[in-house]
């Protein structure tokens, strides 16, 4: 054999048992050495992924906290935890957070909640927090094994977290947390069996400073004007970017929608603790606010649906709200509701958007009582800019009246336009409430209603302290009428007269020449007046055909019915 062939023979042998036995040792060695360096790797990893669990816990409770605190439901979930207050609250229990950064802490309470038991708990705080939890998608990432406690403040209007400790350690309890020689990482490394444990408060200079997504409130004030008011809160790491911020509103009245953006900085500002307030007119009896001017395509009188979501886009992200937390809410764009022609009414605005009707049947209720003198509107009735809408003092009936608003309807320089009424069976019950305070001028027919045809009827109607003005047949409640009246008055408030010294000023009043009654200025051949009463003064001035309860009529059934005031006339003068 020669010396090549050796050779190759031996490349084809392997490691000899002493070259193995060396690579053996080399690798013992280099293991020896760098293991103590890579345990505490493992262990800052661990730790690292455990603390962002309970970051993830902290951000979405918070948010879903938020959320409650918008819908009044956090109550419930302090209210649980005050009731446990001997065995879970921080202040008598001692348990003073290492981090806490004033004496606040002696308030927080702690809650439980173990993944394998949920809401199986017996113990009612931890059950209620179960209850929260069950509402978010935080179990969806944690182990099995995983549980975690929340350091929480329950305060009068809402609930905030101070912190979030999380452990995959079965056994795992607040006692735990108490052990420790502080929450810095080094002494969370090691929990009581030798478990690390995660770690998140609120407090802390990395503290969320914007929600993972926003849940907007939104309701419609159908008042004495129509608004949706949308208010978001949870903003606060926002105030100083609202620039960046949508509030995007959709409205629908079924057939036709529309889609309006309020953007941040321009139509709203977040207040100093992040939450956003604003109001969306629909309906207005100001000039040019009528829900006819503001959204065309809409057919009055129609219910309108709003879905309504905020988003923030900015620092390159984008913040928005789920379809499931987008605000919804809907009401009627002219009446406080309409049903398929039923109609209910219960401020100026319905009975002014009355004169809208189409010339079909339509029967109206009268909800509430109806006062047109604006100081008793309150300040919710209106947006804040309708708020400063001038008023008009007239000197002969002393009291402040909304400047209205759209001489369309409610005329700038006389009051309240009488209503003319449409269709073959239009009814309106008053159900006994009253319309108080009405300044009524007409240049025609003239009284709450200009006309009430035949086949139409009123009851049930009570006007208090109106002042009716006209230059043709005029009574506090009906110009000319063909129709029925049933039940309905018209009569000063004794108290309210003598308080403001006006007893003379509620009158009905009239330049025509007759026509002139408490209640209704002419009844013509097949009306009926039943169970009504007039109990003002009647100035007829140079008119024929003047009473306390109705002016002229002829071929009219009245029934049960009286009046009382003074009457005053040129001819054809009568007390009834």
């Amino acid at each position: 054999m020669d010396s090549k062939t050796h050779y190759i023979r031996r490349i084809q042998a392997g490691f000899t048992l002493m070259e193995l036995l060396i690579v053996i040792a080399i690798v013992a060695v280099m293991v020896a050495i760098t293991a103590p360096s890579l345990a505490p790797l493992a262990r800052s990893t661990e730790i690292n992924r455990l603390d962002n669990y309970a970051k993830e816990i902290y951000v979405t409770l918070q948010d879903q906290f938020i959320t409650m605190e918008a819908s009044g439901e956090y109550k419930e979930f302090n209210k649980t935890l005050e009731a446990a207050a001997q065995e879970r609250n921080l202040g008598r229990l001692g348990a003073q957070p290492q981090d806490a950064p004033d004496s606040s802490w002696t308030n927080y309470y702690y809650a439980e909640y173990d993944w394998s038991v949920r809401d199986k708990t017996t113990q009612a705080v931890d059950k209620a927090l179960a209850k929260v939890v069950a509402r978010t998608s935080i179990i969806e990432g944690l182990s099995s094994d995983g549980k975690f406690i929340i350091e929480v403040n329950p305060r009068a209007d809402g609930t905030d977290i101070y912190s979030v400790f999380y452990s995959e350690d079965p056994a795992f309890s607040y006692a735990d947390v108490q052990n420790l020689g502080s929450r810095e990482r080094s002494d969370r490394l090691n929990s009581g069996n030798g478990l690390p444990v995660g770690y998140y408060c609120g407090t802390t200079s990395d503290a969320p400073s914007v929600p993972n997504h926003f849940s907007p409130q939104a309701s419609f004030v159908n008042g004495e004007e129509l608004f949706l008011k949308v208010k978001c809160v949870g903003g606060i790491g926002l105030v100083g970017s609202e620039q960046n911020m949508e509030v995007r509103v959709t409205l629908s009245d079924g057939n036709a929608s529309q889609t309006l953006s309020y953007w941040g900085g321009q139509d709203f500002y977040l207040d100093s603790s992040g939450n956003l307030d604003i109001d969306i007119l629909i309906d207005s009896m100001r000039e040019g606010l009528h829900v006819a001017d503001l959204f065309p395509s809409f057919e009055p009188g129609a219910d309108i649906n709003a879905t309504v979501e905020v988003i923030y886009t900015g620092d390159g992200e984008t913040i928005s709200t789920p379809a499931a937390k987008r605000a919804q809410a809907q009401a009627n764009s002219l009446y406080a509701k309409n049903t398929n022609g039923a109609i209910e009414v219960a401020n100026v605005r319905h009975v002014n958007n009355l004169r809208l009707l189409p010339g079909t049947a339509a029967s109206v209720v009268q909800a509430a009582n109806i006062n047109f003198d604006a100081s008793s509107w309150g300040s919710e009735e209106t947006t804040e800019l309708s708020q400063s809408t001038k008023t008009f003092n007239e000197e002969n009936y002393g009291a402040s009246y909304v400047n209205p608003l759209d001489s369309r309807t409610v005329n700038d320089a006389s009051g309240f336009e009488p209503l003319p009424t449409a269709g073959a069976e239009w009814l309106f019950d008053g159900q006994g409430n009253q319309l108080q305070n009405f300044y009524i001028e007409g240049s025609g027919a003239t009284g709450f209603f200009e006309t009430i045809q035949a086949g139409q009827m009123v009851s049930n109607v009570i006007m208090v302290d109106p002042f009716v003005s006209g230059s043709g047949a005029t009574g506090a409640l009906v110009g000319n009428l063909y129709g029925q009246l049933e039940n309905c008055g018209v009569r000063l408030d004794i108290r309210s007269a003598q308080n403001t010294g006006k007893t003379g000023t509620y009158v009905v009043q009239s330049s025509a020449s007759s026509g002139v009654g408490g209640l209704v200025g002419s009844a013509f051949a097949d009306s009926t007046i039943s169970q009504s009463y007039a109990a003002i003064n009647v100035l007829g001035a140079n008119a024929n055909d003047v009473g306390g309860l109705v002016g002229s009529f002829a071929g009219t059934s009245i029934s049960d019915s009286y009046a009382s005031g003074e009457v005053d006339g040129a001819g054809n003068v009568g007390g009834l």
